[in-house]
């Protein structure tokens, strides 16, 4: 059986041109001419070969004669039906994990913040223990500083200071840390020193009896 027609593509002129010599030319056309309508090939192993390479383009838009051995068998259509589709997607689990555990990241870093900043010296949740217009201390410092100087009324010192601060050109003002930090160093020995004078005066001090005469711990 035959077809009424077949594609013939530019290529396949192209092609022809450049491998075929000129003499053999026409034979090569009236073989892609035969092969495309009757589906038979030529003895020529050359051309045979062109008609070969040709099949494909010719037989997916012309279609191959009905009942010949070189037709290109088309695949069956899969029913839609048929597919299967898996019940859960891999790759939609695993982007729902990523922003679970980025919500929960940040829910964690949020919670830690709160933590952080919040102590009883800093009821409003300030960033800082003790927040002036130059001294900014957080509480871990402000604990430390508790504990390096206990002569010390430290928040009042700190008030003190940071007046004094705000009064001082800019580089001083810049290293308040360090510079508070020595000044507080001399301020707990003097007010040590004080301190000690002052028991001492007390235990010093004449005590009055019950019968109106004195009397001192010494």
């Amino acid at each position: 059986m035959t077809q009424n027609k077949f594609a013939f593509f530019a290529n396949f002129a192209e092609t022809i041109r450049a491998t075929i010599p000129a003499e053999k030319q026409p034979e090569a056309y009236q073989a892609i001419c035969e092969f495309g309508i009757y589906g038979t090939l030529p003895d020529d192993p050359m051309l045979k070969m062109m008609c070969l390479m040709a099949k494909t383009s010719i037989y997916n838009k012309g279609g191959a004669p009905e009942g010949n051995q070189n037709a290109k068998k088309q695949p069956q259509k899969q029913p839609e039906n048929n597919l299967k589709q898996p019940k859960n997607n891999p790759i939609s689990e695993t982007e729902t994990e990523i922003e679970t555990e980025t919500r929960n990241k940040k829910l964690k870093q949020e919670t830690e913040t709160e933590t952080e900043i919040y102590s009883a010296d800093a009821p409003n949740k300030s960033a800082y223990a003790f927040e002036g217009k130059v001294i900014k201390l957080k509480q871990k410092d402000f604990d430390a500083w508790k504990l390096a100087y206990p002569d010390l009324n430290l928040r009042a010192e700190l008030l003190q200071r940071d007046d004094w601060l705000a009064e001082q050109p800019p580089e001083e003002r810049k290293k308040w840390f360090i510079s508070t930090g020595q000044y507080f160093i001399k301020r707990n020995e003097y007010r040590k020193a004080q301190n000690a004078e002052i028991a001492e005066q007390f235990n010093n001090q004449p005590t009055a009896n019950d019968d109106g005469s004195t009397w001192s711990f010494r």
